[in-house]
């Protein structure tokens, strides 16, 4: 039986912390030295090049995508609880306050964070990311980079954001996403750094501040790739696998009555009735579909002639109280459409497929 392709490369083993120390590293340091953040500005070709007199910083580390944390915290190891405030408001005003805000609009997306101390803003940090990437991801973007920027110092820093989403993701053990997961092991790694949360829009000036940078970043181009969220992918699968389905039904065979009703496909149910839809497929109580099964021995009806839909609801005899009027053949077509999409032409549909159902003995010849 073959087994199922592992997750991670198993050449790696993960039964302790071992794997994030490395990790984290790598990420902080480059030679032996602490590589922190680092200058960066996009030149001519698109590219990023580190440069002196760039306003902006931006981690390396965002450029190339992070690979999923192939890990899951024990309970016992994980005491983040008094680490991250989710129900009161952060104060803000012990010891040094580092505000991170995303932002989305317009397709153009934006992380950043400030640094503040004594009111003043002493670090920024700010990142823009692709349409593809959700407010979300820039949230938890920012979060990660101001953990990490943070746990390069053993002073205590409290991070203050407006995204309560953000925090209950990075404070729950069954969190599958990869960001809030990567913070989750830095703050456990870190105990002086705290997360909690601030209301937007309320006179904060560093959460104003980190609200303009992000913003600014989203129009900026600063070259930043990450990963598109499942949101993302369901959205564009779910257009394309509909953009299928609609030339699979402008462009059938069968159904084409119908077709004239809902022109456009969707995944919510049709405000159709079960007799309209008999009328229209030609799948009910007619002699020509119970031919098709060997159920009658004859296509025809009573009368004599042949038992389609279209006889029945306009020129049999047997059903003329319920009968419409009839069609040229050239405009059948416009028939059943205004029949389809009229209300009162769809109630007397039911009253004759009622009447067809009661008497089937009386309207279909003997087998």
């Amino acid at each position: 039986m073959c087994s199922r392709p592992p997750r991670i490369p198993t050449s790696c083993h993960f039964s302790d912390s071992s794997y994030f120390t490395t990790r984290l590293q790598n990420v902080w340091s480059s030679k032996g030295q602490q590589r922190g953040l680092t200058h960066f500005q996009p030149d001519k070709k698109g590219s990023s090049t580190p440069s002196k007199e760039s306003p902006y910083l931006i981690s390396q580390e965002l450029i190339a995508p992070l690979p999923r944390p192939p890990f899951k915290f024990h309970l016992a190891s994980f005491d983040l609880e008094t680490r991250v405030s989710l129900d009161r408001i952060f104060n803000t005003f012990e010891s040094i306050s580092i505000y991170t805000d995303g932002s989305k609009r317009d397709d153009r997306t934006g992380c950043a964070f400030c640094v503040r101390e004594n009111n003043i803003s002493t670090s920024e940090w700010i990142a823009q990311l692709k349409p593809r990437n959700s407010v979300f991801q820039a949230e938890l973007i920012a979060t990660k980079e101001a953990c990490t920027w943070a746990s390069q110092s053993n002073q205590p820093f409290k991070i203050c954001t407006d995204s309560k989403t953000s925090l209950h993701s990075i404070s729950s053990l069954k969190t599958n996403s990869p960001l809030a997961q990567h913070i989750q092991s830095i703050l456990l790694n870190f105990p002086n750094i705290k997360l909690g949360y601030i209301k937007a829009h309320v006179g904060y000036a560093g959460n104003e501040a980190a609200d303009l940078l992000a913003k600014k970043a989203s129009s900026e181009r600063i070259p930043t790739q990450y990963p598109a969220p499942k949101s993302f992918l369901k959205k564009k699968l779910h257009a394309i696998s509909t953009q299928l389905w609609q030339n699979e039904w402008d462009n059938g065979e069968t159904g084409r009555n119908f077709h004239l009703k809902l022109l456009k496909v969707k995944t919510s149910p049709a405000t159709c009735q079960r007799p309209e839809i008999m009328l229209a497929t030609g799948q009910g109580p007619f002699p020509i579909y119970f031919k098709r099964f060997d159920l009658r021995t004859t296509e025809c009806c009573s009368c004599g002639e042949l038992g389609t839909p279209l006889h029945f609801a306009t020129s049999c005899r047997l059903a003329s109280s319920y009968h419409f009027t009839k069609p040229s053949s050239d405009l059948e077509h416009l028939w059943w459409k205004r029949v389809l999409n009229d209300t009162l032409s769809r109630i007397q549909i039911r009253k004759l497929i009622n009447f067809m159902l009661k008497n089937e003995d009386n309207l279909f010849p003997p087998n």
